[in-house]
């Protein structure tokens, strides 16, 4: 875990909540740390959406029957694979 204890030359840090960053927050970003190396991974989107799908049937106590119930979180669980779209607001 040194890579990420902010002590040498090279950082890092990671969650899946960077793909929801909004243009003025990523600005933000280059503005503070211009020089930043940004490394996106990428996993299968299917895999990824049905990830997050079961993640928040579990957080929301539903059965995978409730998807209606789930409407609401639609943006959690599709946005997160919506990586054009994703990679364009970092471009």
């Amino acid at each position: 875990m040194e890579l990420f204890d902010g002590n040498s030359k090279i950082t890092g840090d990671i969650t899946p909540a960077y793909a929801n960053l909004t243009i003025s927050k990523i600005q933000s970003i280059y503005q503070l740390i211009p020089h930043v190396k940004i490394i996106f991974l990428i996993r299968k989107p299917v895999d990824r959406t049905w990830s997050r799908y079961k993640k928040e049937l579990k957080q929301q106590s539903l059965s995978e029957l409730d998807f209606e119930h789930l409407k609401p979180y639609f943006d959690s669980i599709f946005g997160l694979s919506d990586y054009v779209n994703i990679i364009d607001r970092y471009s």
